[in-house]
């Protein structure tokens, strides 16, 4: 807006909001992934929770999974989402010799719920806006590892962001989180009642 024109004394930036309450609420079902996956129920698992399109860069994250092998080796990845790379994301872990760890997930409608059951959110955008599912994260308690993409600087401290493209700085990030459980309360500005 600004460059085209308009005025900054007449835009004022108010961010998206989350309501936690609701958000635990809807996360309280379980979903029992690692069930799911054949996992015992202790094993660390950090998801993705993206649509599998080129801005959400989960090429770094497979890499980052298996730059991670030596850091943990029992340490699992889930990626939620569809789109058009899932062939190549498909071939890409095959690539990597992770098949056995990195799981693809398709549509997860219970978003929420997988997001309370993992150790860690984990978010490789190459771009992000503001990246409401990390909002949702903290509302739930779930430590965010997140490159320092868009809007994710203004949500997620520095000392849990890594660079665009950073496969092995986001798996150190990621074994970091999983050994040491930050907590990273949701900013009262990206609430709700801030919002409205």
């Amino acid at each position: 807006l600004l460059s085209d024109g308009v005025p900054a004394a007449i835009l004022r930036l108010i961010p998206e909001g989350g309501e936690p309450d609701e958000i635990r609420q809807v996360a309280a079902r379980p979903l029992g992934i690692r069930r799911r996956l054949g996992l015992p129920d202790d094993a660390p698992l950090v998801v993705n929770v993206a649509a599998l399109v080129e801005h959400k860069d989960q090429h770094t994250l497979i890499r980052a999974a298996a730059a991670g092998r030596a850091l943990h080796p029992d340490l699992h990845w889930a990626i939620a989402g569809r789109g058009a790379l899932r062939s190549a994301l498909e071939q890409a872990i095959r690539d990597a010799g992770v098949a056995s760890h990195v799981h693809l997930l398709g549509y997860v409608e219970e978003a929420d719920a997988l997001i309370r059951e993992a150790n860690v959110l984990v978010m490789s955008s190459k771009e992000e806006g503001l990246g409401t599912v990390v909002l949702n994260a903290l509302a739930l308690g779930t430590p965010v590892v997140a490159t320092s993409a868009g809007g994710l600087v203004d949500v997620i401290p520095a000392a849990w962001r890594v660079p665009v493209g950073d496969a092995a700085a986001l798996a150190r990030r990621v074994v970091a989180a999983v050994v040491e459980r930050p907590t990273v309360a949701l900013p009262e500005r990206f609430t709700a009642h801030a919002m409205a």
